[in-house]
């Protein structure tokens, strides 16, 4: 990797309510307030991108935290290999929305970036905490700048982390792995398909 020589946070996908991305933005400006120089990319765009403007430019955060747009792949990769942490404080969207397992969470995991992220619906099959990464509470950016700090202040943590992240998507995602698994659900099927009916009839 060769990373920014300002800790980077990166944080990928659609701007909807549901990833909580105006979390982040609020978690910057906390670590800016306790004078830990750091940055933010968001990358994406969506119908949230006018009020996460508005919200940067509350919090005077224009040369903290930037809205990268759409990025293509080779330029995504080249993202994940220049920040420090990959960050998705998804939540709950008022009308219920929510993320299952977000692939940028794997994709992050798989090239050894260190998550930060909450635990909501799929998202601990991926990253248990302390193990492959950190949770946060949905919607706590107090607790999202101290996980931020957390992994940006202690290298050996970040590496651990990430190591025991890639080690797993390797072991629990992988796609060999994956068909595999597959194969034998329908086998089980087809056998439970082909059982005589216990009458029978």
């Amino acid at each position: 990797m060769v990373r920014e020589e300002t800790p980077t946070v990166l944080a990928v996908g659609r701007l909807v309510e549901k990833k909580g991305f105006g979390v982040l933005i609020d978690a910057m400006s906390v670590l800016l307030h306790r004078g830990m120089r750091a940055r933010a990319w968001i990358v994406g765009d969506g119908p949230e991108r006018g009020r996460l403007e508005r919200r940067i430019d509350e919090l005077g955060l224009g040369s903290t935290v930037q809205l990268l747009g759409p990025v293509a792949q080779d330029r995504l990769i080249e993202l994940f290999d220049r920040a420090h942490l990959l960050a998705q404080p998804c939540i709950v969207a008022a009308d219920g929305d929510q993320d299952g397992i977000p692939t940028v969470i794997l994709e992050a995991m798989a090239v050894g970036l260190p998550v930060v992220t909450t635990p909501l619906s799929g998202i601990p099959e991926a990253v248990q905490d302390g193990a492959t990464g950190l949770h946060v509470p949905c919607g706590d950016a107090g607790a999202l700048a101290d996980a931020i700090r957390r992994l940006i202040a202690d290298d050996a943590l970040a590496a651990r982390l990430a190591a025991e992240a890639r080690r797993a998507v390797e072991e629990r995602f992988d796609l060999g792995n994956s068909a595999r698994e597959l194969v034998q659900l329908f086998r089980w099927s087809a056998h439970d398909a082909w059982r005589p009916p216990e009458n029978g009839s």
